[in-house]
């Protein structure tokens, strides 16, 4: 049975669809004028046959003379509000870009996220498509919604370039996006250092909510800056927001297994912190929906919890034996200090008990000479009393003696002291 008329326009309007994708403009033009196919088409995302011509590179500027001669109109947008320049700007076809200028397009036309076909160009480094819209009085301070002007775009994909030419043109170094961040917040590469060492960035500026260009790196999966930032400018990986979470919680949810698998295995991120609802990093996984879970990442924050308990439990215990033996040796301490202490006293104790005693015997002898000076005698004149020993025999001579009346005068005579 042969087609409906319907049916076979379907197919029709679906071959020159097909022809618009792969760029045939001889098929293109046949359908139009000879097969009446609907030149005027559109996909649900509300993209054009300009559109599709736009997005191919072979053939894209000669497929697009074709469709705008043969009635299409250059400045028709799609369901994101962006016409045909945009993706000729994302590709980087200069030529396209500028005819599609020459037929309606506008420079500055901004699509929903309010950016500009320079953005596009900007990213992804076409210096060529981005001259174009510069000579054509693109505006290189015109913000979307993020507060990211055409050079951060340039920065988020490392192109310095491009970032030098918008620099050249006018573009303010200096903005700030809606979260507080700087160039170096979104740059990657070597816009990085770029940023930095030529433009003054700070890697340690705070963004909104007390984080930190870590959590940026982390979200984003940006394992070359998150070891930048950690290693090169101190950044604390276990730093938390005001909501109480760490990187670790954006890099689980939004940065993928690899950053996220670095941030605890050679960053020795601490998976045991808790946010201000008590959740650590597994928990707030977990409660997520199952299209946002990762099961990679689920295991891996398991296995790392698991760990870092078992880590901590030894550490307390080692912790609580370095208590009770710092316990034992201050109580050895205090022991020690207290059998110094008694033996200082008793040794005062006995000094002073000798210092007594000695005043006691000083007080007798003093007793004595009063006395003995109230009875007349004069101790130092009294004469001594001698003895003489015979040398033969050893035996004391007896003081009435005539031996010892002759030696007495003879020793008297020499030493006349004694008569004293």
């Amino acid at each position: 049975m042969a087609p409906s008329v319907n049916e076979a326009q379907r197919m029709i309007d679906e071959l020159l669809w097909k022809a618009a994708q792969n760029n045939v403009p001889q098929v293109i033009e046949d359908l139009i004028q000879k097969h009446q196919a609907n030149k005027n088409q559109v996909s649900p995302s509300g993209q054009t046959l300009l559109h599709q011509a736009a997005q191919n590179e072979q053939h894209a500027l000669e497929v697009s003379q074709l469709l705008v001669k043969l009635g299409l109109k250059a400045t028709d947008v799609d369901k994101h509000n962006q016409t045909s320049i945009f993706y000729a700007a994302r590709d980087g076809n200069a030529e396209l870009c500028e005819f599609l200028l020459q037929h309606g397009c506008m420079v500055n036309h901004m699509d929903t996220g309010l950016q500009t076909a320079i953005f596009y160009s900007a990213r992804n480094g076409h210096m060529a498509a981005t001259d174009v819209f510069l000579k054509r009085g693109a505006n290189v301070e015109i913000k979307d919604k993020r507060g990211f002007t055409p050079i951060f775009w340039a920065a988020e994909s490392g192109r310095v370039d491009t970032m030098k030419k918008l620099i050249q043109k006018g573009a303010n170094t200096k903005h700030l996006s809606t979260i507080g961040g700087d160039l170096f917040t979104s740059a990657t590469g070597e816009a990085m250092n770029f940023s930095v060492n030529e433009l003054g960035a700070d890697p340690r500026r705070k963004l909104i909510k007390n984080q930190t260009n870590l959590f940026v790196a982390a979200k984003r999966g940006d394992v070359e800056k998150a070891k930048v930032l950690i290693e090169t400018y101190g950044l604390d990986v276990n730093h938390q927001d005001e909501n109480g979470q760490t990187c670790l919680y954006y890099a689980a949810l939004y940065g993928g297994i690899v950053v996220t698998q670095k941030l605890i295995l050679q960053f020795k991120a601490d998976v045991l912190i808790r946010d201000k609802n008590g959740k650590t990093a597994l928990a707030f996984l977990q409660q997520k929906p199952k299209i946002e879970q990762n099961p990679q990442i689920l295991k891996l924050l398991s296995d790392a919890t698991k760990k870092q308990h078992k880590a901590l439990e030894e550490a307390q215990k080692k912790e609580r034996a370095a208590a009770a033996r710092e316990q034992k040796k201050r109580e050895q301490e205090a022991k020690a200090r207290k059998k110094a202490e008694d033996k200082a006293r008793a040794t005062a104790a006995a000094e002073a008990r000798r210092a007594r005693a000695e005043a006691g015997a000083s007080r007798s002898s003093r007793t004595n000479k009063k006395r003995s000076a109230s009875s007349g005698e004069n101790p130092s004149k009294k004469r001594q009393k001698y003895h003489f020993v015979c040398y033969d025999t050893g035996q004391v001579v007896p003081r009435d003696s005539e031996k010892f009346k002759e030696n007495y005068a003879e020793l008297l005579e020499k030493c006349p002291f004694l008569k004293r």
